[in-house]
């Protein structure tokens, strides 16, 4: 089964997840929650990798996604 790897980071400034991948050219995506992410990237892979990579179907490819999201955390002073 061929993989391809997803890259998910959150944006704090404008409070949504973006998508990207190195193997999926083209692929963007923005959602508020990493499900609706995966949802976006399921319906939109498919045909970037027909059109990108000249691949078609049926097959089966498994999305590997792959989470970032960075938070501050303030440490009181004794």
């Amino acid at each position: 089964m061929l993989q391809y790897r997803i890259q998910a980071d959150w944006d704090p400034e404008a409070k949504v997840w973006t998508a990207t991948s190195e193997n999926v050219p083209g692929l963007v995506v923005e959602a508020e929650t990493v499900d609706a992410l995966v949802d976006e990237a399921k319906l939109l892979v498919p045909d970037l990798l027909e059109l990108n990579c000249g691949l078609r179907g049926p097959m089966d490819v498994s999305l590997v996604v792959t989470g970032r999201r960075e938070e501050r955390v303030v440490i009181p002073a004794a």
